[in-house]
């Protein structure tokens, strides 16, 4: 963990919000499955959910750092470079956003069924799913300003609009 904080707080672009978004996301589905065990209930889906966050973190470093690359190429052929790596920034977070509002749900789920000696640490869990989404949501946004009108966008739209 202090790795990846002082990667955070290096003066670096990357790691940086999409990738402390998904971490607050792999928080928040670990918290769950620990309440979930406590209680006595299935663990399985907040374990998937924290693998795919926790791998999310370096997709989101990953997927920013293309973009940083495509825009060291020469000026008069970095356009399709550009575009190409900011759709896979905008899809990581995106991804990131999906997964955390279905956390988030399970955690609304798993606070009516555990006992109320796990109400803390089922609020912080949902505290970090909520966390995580606006994170994810910021970098989808300002992500999808920066490409042009096309398939790729609308098809983003669509997912926004049906969390």
């Amino acid at each position: 963990m202090a790795d990846f904080l002082d990667a955070l707080a290096a003066a670096t672009p990357t790691p940086g919000g999409g990738s402390a978004a998904a971490a607050s996301g792999a928080m928040s589905a670990a918290l769950g499955a620990m309440v979930a065990r406590l209680s006595k209930q299935d663990p399985a889906p907040f374990e998937a959910d924290r693998a795919f966050l926790t791998e999310a973190v370096q997709r989101d470093a990953d997927a920013y750092s293309a973009v940083v690359a495509a825009y060291k190429r020469p000026k008069d052929e970095r356009a399709p470079f550009v575009n190409a790596a900011m759709e896979g920034a905008t899809t990581v977070p995106l991804e990131v956003l999906e997964h955390t509002a279905a956390l988030s749900a399970r955690l609304a789920a798993l606070a009516e069924s555990s006992p109320s000696k796990f109400a803390s640490d089922v609020i912080t869990a949902r505290a970090l799913a909520q966390a995580a989404m606006t994170g994810a949501r910021a970098n989808v946004d300002i992500n999808l300003a920066y490409l042009p009108e096309g398939e790729f966008r609308v098809s983003v739209e669509a997912r926004l609009a049906s969390l």
